[in-house]
Formats: structure tokens, C-alpha cells, sequence
């Protein structure tokens, strides 16, 4: 509980924000949570959260499990993980980090975080479903941050995001971004970003400000039977290629419009949505092998997993 924070934000411009939005004269309020991650060399400590609890936000306030109040300086947000790192000049009792890797389904797992601004907030639950691929909301057109999701039927609600989800070993393993529901509150469908993830990508912020996004530099689409009938395909699953990006390693290593993916390694792939969950699983320069359909015969492909420009919109 200790690690918990509350996050409290002002914003100006918030087109684009996670920031409700209001008369553009009248300053944005919006609140979340954090988890102090890391001390830092030079003092003070860096803070763990959603990119989109800070996104457009032009102050940042972090209150402590005591009640004491800084001012905080962001350091640093990935909009392709959603996650954002913020340092306060003080010294906050930082978390344990688990494996996120180790987790299996029904696992018992706490959330702490501010509902509805009621902070250090716990809920339990059970680990509903690990790997979850969930591209048809959060972030841009391109941008994939629940790809590798924790599912979880821990209450979770608006405020709640940036917090933590721990194990049964008060471990760090995941951080709650998002939920599935019709009214606006818990329906016992929660998202986390695992740790292993957003702790990589925290040291990237970190460390110099930017993070290398896995990419293989692939526009494409499900296969589905209908659309093998119609294209005249010899599989009805995998994902299809529609375009390929100038100048990435999809390019130079020649896969093609018309290509259909079907596996990663020995990883199969039976739509688009796994293709970004595999090459998301990897890291920048990992070398695969890509086994595809071409013009009727099955062939692989040896290529290098990229890192996705900044300005693509393609996965």
C-alpha cells in the first residue's frame, strides 16, 4: 500500500487525452493512479502509471499513502504501451516486482489504486485469462497497448488506472489500464499491462526517452473462410497481407501483398489480431522465421523483428 499513489492531474489542451473534455478557457481535471517504481540516482523517485492518466496534462500532482503532496515531472510516455513514467523529488517507498511471465489462470491477484478518487482502494480477485489480444479500442489507428493483456475480475474503475495488481506474494505484476463494460463501472472484466512489459519500458523512458516498439512493418487482415473463398486462398485462417511498409525488414526480407502468415516461429497464427500479439512477445532485433502461403505453396521466411517509426500507423 505503501507504493500506491494517487495521481492528480490539470491540462490545457487535452484533444486527444485521456482528459475529459470542458470549455477550453477552464482548466482539465482528471485523476489516477501510480506506483513508485524506482529510486533515482540522482534523489527522489520515479513513479509508474498509464500514459493516458497523464496524457495533455499540464500539471502533475502526486499524493503519497501519507497524504503529502508533490509536484511531479513527467519523464517520459509510450502511447504503443500506455505506459508513462513521472519523477517527484521525494522519497517513496518503492514496490516489489514479480514475473509476469510466471502467472497462470486463476490466480489470485489484489488491485490497489483510486476509484473514483477514493485512494489506496483494494479489490481481489482471480488472473481470468493471460495473453489477451484486444486491438478495437485504446489508442490511435496503429497503435496497439492491450495486445498482452492480463485479464482479471478484480474490481476495477475509472481511477483505478496506473495503480498496481499484485500477486499473492505482494509482488508488482501488472499495471490496470482498462475495462470492458456497458455502464461505465466494473463488470469484472479488467485489463493490466504485465510488468514485464511496462518495467521494460519504464527503463527505456528512463534511460533515454524513448522506446523501440517491435514491428514487423505489415498492413493486414484476418482471413476468415469467407474471405479464403472470395480471394481464392488455400488456408481460411492466418493473417493477410495488404500492404508492406517502405524501408522496414518485412520489406528486405520479401514478404508481399497477397502473402498469408500463418505461423511466427512455431507460434501459429490464425488472424491479424495474433500476428501483433507475436512480434509484440519479441524484442527489437530478434531474429524468426515466418512461415507463409504464397501463390498456393506454403514457404518460410527468415527476417529480423524491427522497430516501428514513430509516425507509422501499421503494425
Amino acid at each position: 500500500l505503501l507504493s500506491v499513489v494517487d495521481i492528480y492531474v490539470t491540462g490545457g489542451d487535452t484533444s486527444g487525452s485521456g482528459l475529459p473534455s470542458t470549455h477550453p478557457d477552464v482548466p482539465v481535471e482528471g485523476e489516477g493512479s501510480g506506483v513508485a517504481y524506482k529510486v533515482a540516482e540522482e534523489g527522489g523517485t520515479y513513479i509508474l502509471t498509464n500514459e493516458h492518466v497523464v496524457e495533455g496534462a499540464a500539471t502533475i500532482t502526486v499524493t503519497d499513502s501519507e497524504g503529502e503532496s508533490y509536484d511531479a515531472e513527467l519523464v517520459g510516455s509510450d502511447s504503443e504501451s500506455d505506459i508513462a513514467v513521472v519523477y517527484v523529488d521525494a522519497e517513496i517507498p518503492v514496490i516489489g516486482v514479480g514475473d509476469s511471465e510466471a502467472l497462470v489462470v486463476g490466480e489470485l491477484v489484489v488491485a490497489i489504486g483510486s476509484p473514483y478518487g477514493f485512494e489506496q482502494s483494494v479489490t481481489s480477485g482471480v488472473v481470468s485469462a493471460l495473453h489477451r489480444s484486444i486491438t478495437d479500442f485504446g489508442g490511435d489507428e496503429g497503435e496497439y497497448p492491450y495486445v498482452d493483456a492480463i485479464q482479471t475480475d478484480a474490481a476495477i474503475n475509472p481511477g483505478n488506472s496506473g495503480g498496481a495488481l499484485l500477486n499473492s506474494d505482494g509482488e508488482l505484476i501488472g499495471i490496470p489500464a482498462a475495462i470492458y463494460t456497458e455502464t461505465g463501472s466494473s463488470a469484472g472484466v479488467a485489463l493490466a499491462i504485465p510488468i514485464n512489459r511496462a518495467a521494460q519500458v519504464a527503463d527505456e523512458l528512463i534511460g533515454d526517452g524513448t522506446v523501440d516498439t517491435p514491428f514487423l512493418g505489415v498492413l493486414g487482415q484476418t482471413v476468415t473462410t469467407d474471405f479464403a473463398e472470395e480471394e481464392g486462398l488455400p488456408v481460411d485462417e492466418g493473417a493477410y497481407v495488404v500492404e508492406i511498409t517502405e524501408g522496414t525488414e518485412a520489406e528486405k526480407a520479401g514478404i508481399r501483398p497477397g502473402d498469408v502468415i500463418v505461423a511466427v516461429d512455431d507460434d501459429r497464427v490464425r488472424s491479424m489480431d495474433d500476428l501483433i500479439l507475436e512480434v509484440r512477445q519479441r524484442s527489437v532485433g530478434d531474429q524468426v522465421t515466418i512461415t507463409l502461403w504464397r501463390d498456393g505453396e506454403k514457404t518460410t521466411i527468415d527476417m529480423t523483428i524491427g522497430a516501428k517509426p514513430t509516425d507509422d500507423a501499421v503494425s
